[in-house]
Order: C-alpha cells, then structure tokens, then sequence
C-alpha cells in the first residue's frame, strides 16, 4: 500500500505548531517541503534518528523496501528510511537500511500524520 492513500489532504504543520512543512497533500509529496520535520511527537529537535518510510518523496511504495511489509527484523531484509531533517526528498527517500544493518534496526522511528 502506499503511504499517500493513508494520509489526507490539509496543511501540515510540526507538532509545536511554528512551521509549515506543506500546505497541503499535493505540497507534501512534490519533493520539496516549505520546512523539515525535525521534531518528534513530543517537540524534541533531535535529528539523529531515521525515519522507516519505504516511500519515494511522491507516497508511492518502493518494491522491496519495506522490510517485508513491515514484518521482518532481519538483517537479510531491506527497508527504505528517510532524513527527518531534509526539506528534500530525502525526507522519505534517502538511505536504504542495508547502509547501516538492514531491518534488524532498531533505532529508526515513523512518521506521524494527525488529522
């Protein structure tokens, strides 16, 4: 499935309310976010933490980037993560998780979206 079928349309904002990431669906998944992420549900600017998306920048799922369907924790599987703290495509595209030790990973975290 692909990430942008389970979000909706409205403008996106970070959680502490004080930046825009995109203003709407379309704005979120055209490659180029107005701000980064880079905070955490709890307001946290830590930006050392990757992101599981296994998503290019557009929503669409990447074939074979997802951990078997986010059900494997081997190191024998692959994921897709993204950068939390790039306004790029890199925010959902941009290190396979086999850079670091596949989907045994445990480190990474995931996006959030509240309606």
């Amino acid at each position: 499935m692909n990430a942008k079928d389970r979000i909706s349309n409205g403008m996106y904002v970070r959680v502490n309310n004080t930046s825009i990431i995109a203003t709407d669906k379309a704005d979120l998944l055209d490659g180029v976010l107005q701000n980064s992420v880079s905070t955490t549900a709890t307001g946290d600017g830590n930006t050392d933490w990757p992101m599981w998306t296994g998503s290019f920048s557009d929503g669409t799922a990447i074939a074979n980037k997802h951990c078997n369907n986010w059900t494997s924790s081997s190191n024998g599987t692959n994921g897709r993560i993204g950068n939390r703290s790039s306004a790029t495509i890199e925010w959902t595209d941009a290190y396979n998780a086999s850079d670091w030790s596949g989907c045994s990973t445990s480190f990474g975290r995931i996006y959030c979206f509240e309606d």
